[in-house]
Parts: C-alpha cells; structure tokens; sequence
C-alpha cells in the first residue's frame, strides 16, 4: 500500500490497511506516523483556537448594563433575568383546586353594537336575507370619564345559500367575550405611576 494514494482527509484505518503500511517497510510506516502526528497537531490546534472563542463568546455573553458601561439597550435579551423571588417548590400558575376568577359578561351593557357582515358572499349572493345560524357576543370594558361604561358588541354569524359561512368582524381590540378597553388600561397606567 502506498502512502501518496492515501487522502489527507481519510481518518479511519483499519488493520489490514496498518499491516499493509507496516509491511510495506519502515519508511512507510514513519510517513504514516508522521502524517496522523501533524493531523493530531492541526486538531489540536484548531481545538486550543475554538476555546479561545469559546472563552471570548462567555466573557462578551456575561457584559450587561449592570456589570460593565455597556446600555441596557445593548443587555443580550437571550439571557433571562433571575427572578428575586424564592422558590416555593410549586408550578407557576393556578394551583389544584383554585377556583380561578375572570371578568364575566354583564347581563346590562350600556351600548350595543350590531356587526353583522354585509354585502355579498364569495358565490355572489347578498348576504342580506340569510339564514342567522348564531349570535356571538363579545363586551369591552372601559372607563369612558368619569363612568365605567361596557360596549356589546354582537354580531350575527350568516349561512349563504351556497352554505359558506360569514362571521361578523369585530373591532380589531376586541378579541375576547369580556375584556377592558384601552382608556381603563391607560387609567391604571396612569393611576399606578
């Protein structure tokens, strides 16, 4: 077996091509051992050169606004902050048994919106004398100074003739049955600061 056929890139030998090079005389051999010392060099090289990095990387990683005269604007928002908080051994969340409050529809809102969608279906048809299969009906809480004042929005679900059905669109804030409006949330901004 000659060595100058054997590719630089090639790492695995296995016995029968190392008997082969042995076999072939000392020089070979030498080259052979030659050759794998050089690449265990460049290997070891390349390692020592990819710690440094590494080392580079963990020391630009561990700079925020808090511990060198870097901005906050420039603190790594991939590293989380810790929290103060002590561990309680519990998961986050609602605990097992908690019965859990949420904002509930009000049965008297003081204005109503209707959102039924108009104009034509996709097939052509005027969505004006369809068939209603469904009501849906979403509140928004606000504060609308001085007064608290819930805004209903309900809008009629269509089914054209052709079967396709319609939803109502609603204002684009409003996403769930209850929720407060944008002036309350700015008033408990405002009244926290």
């Amino acid at each position: 077996m000659s060595l100058e056929k054997e590719p630089e890139s090639k790492t695995k030998v296995c016995r029968p091509e190392l008997y082969a090079i042995y076999d072939s005389g000392r020089e070979n051999t030498v080259l052979f051992m030659q050759l794998l010392l050089d690449k265990i060099e460049n290997l070891e090289a390349k390692i020592k050169e990819h710690e440094e990095q590494l080392k580079q990387l963990r020391q630009n990683n561990s700079k925020d606004s808090h511990n060198s005269n870097q901005p906050p604007a420039a603190d790594n928002i991939l590293i989380k902050p810790k929290s103060l908080r002590k561990p309680t051994g519990k998961k986050p969340g609602g605990q097992k048994g908690h019965g859990g409050k949420t904002l509930r529809q009000t049965k008297n809102p003081d204005k109503v919106e209707d959102k039924t969608p108009n104009g034509k279906c996709n097939c052509g048809k005027s969505l004006r004398n369809t068939k209603i299969i469904e009501c849906i009906v979403r509140q928004l809480f606000d504060c609308i100074l001085p007064s608290l004042q819930v805004t209903q929005f309900q809008g009629n679900v269509l089914e054209c003739v052709c079967g396709q059905i319609h939803y109502p669109d609603f204002p684009e804030e409003v996403v769930k049955e209850t929720q407060y409006g944008r002036n309350i949330k700015s008033l408990a901004v405002y009244l926290k600061h």
